[in-house]
């Protein structure tokens, strides 16, 4: 016997007298090495998300600011104008007094919206009107201008009320002159004279002011002259923030002609029950008059 086999004879008989641990079985194995490979995942796996992140990051930040770029070369006078622009407005059953810089006062009736720049009484005074409103002007050298969608109103110093609604368009003056231009015409009224005006029909000459207490709103009247019913409804809608229903399709069409007073709702509408000799019903929850 050779050295070689000695020596694996000897190796052979120590091995049978050390204990080895028991080896694992397959689903053992397979479990360490699945928990293996997730751990190594795991230490690669966020290199490659914080690497696509600041990529997915940095490509719409940059998109967006060439963007708002652009945005800001073509839309910088809009930008200017829109940032220099005061706005007063008004909702339904809200009515608001304001006093301009130049002493002007300003009663705003409900849903109506004026907005003027913040240079106004520099040297212009020029603001627009959404809706109506009555005017207490200031006299000075420059020009106090209202412009409409429906034509502009030019003062010195003057009262006067200025409803711009729809297709409809009114200005009624208490005192000094006023010049209405709309439709290439120019219309010059005196206090006392009253000018209506529709979109769809050839302008008119002034007349004078309907009834004494002019502006009705401002003496809490609604004043009604061969008024269609819809637009009758509509003042009392914005007035008490209600919503008015036809059940007969045909009262659309309807005109009423009277005066209302309008220091609460229901006289209001007991009023327009007479006027169209037609009962009415009123939802207090939805606030939803319907006419029957």
């Amino acid at each position: 016997m050779n050295i070689k086999e000695k020596d694996l004879k000897k190796i052979w008989k120590l091995s049978s007298q050390v204990d080895l641990p028991t080896p694992p079985s397959l689903d053992e194995a397979w479990d360490q090495l699945e928990q293996r490979m997730t751990i190594a995942d795991m230490e690669i796996e966020p290199k490659q998300k914080i690497m696509g992140l600041q990529f997915s990051l940095l490509k719409p930040k940059l998109v967006f600011a060439s963007a708002m770029a652009l945005f800001l070369i073509i839309s910088t006078p809009m930008a200017v104008r829109y940032l220099n622009t005061t706005s007063v407005l008004t909702q339904n059953a809200e009515i608001e007094n304001i006093e301009l810089s130049d002493g002007s006062h300003i009663q705003l009736n409900n849903d109506s919206k004026i907005s003027y720049q913040k240079d106004f009484n520099t040297d212009n005074r020029t603001i627009q009107l959404e809706g109506e409103a009555f005017f207490s002007i200031e006299n000075s050298s420059v020009p106090f201008i209202i412009e409409t969608s429906f034509g502009h109103v030019s003062v010195l110093g003057t009262s006067f009320n200025v409803k711009s609604r729809g297709d409809n368009f009114e200005v009624g003056v208490k005192t000094g002159i006023v010049s209405v231009s709309s439709k290439n015409k120019v219309f010059k009224l005196k206090a006392g004279q009253f000018l209506k005006l529709n979109k769809h029909s050839i302008p008119v000459t002034p007349t004078n002011l309907p009834y004494n207490d002019f502006p009705a709103w401002l003496n809490n009247k609604l004043i009604f002259q061969e008024t269609n019913l819809v637009e009758a409804t509509e003042e009392i809608e914005r007035l008490f923030d209600i919503t008015f229903e036809f059940e007969d399709p045909s009262l659309r069409t309807l005109s009423i002609t009277g005066v209302i007073n309008t220091n609460d709702l229901q006289t209001v509408l007991s009023a327009i029950s007479f006027l169209t000799q037609r009962d009415y019903k009123f939802n207090r929850e939805s606030r939803t008059c319907i006419i029957q």
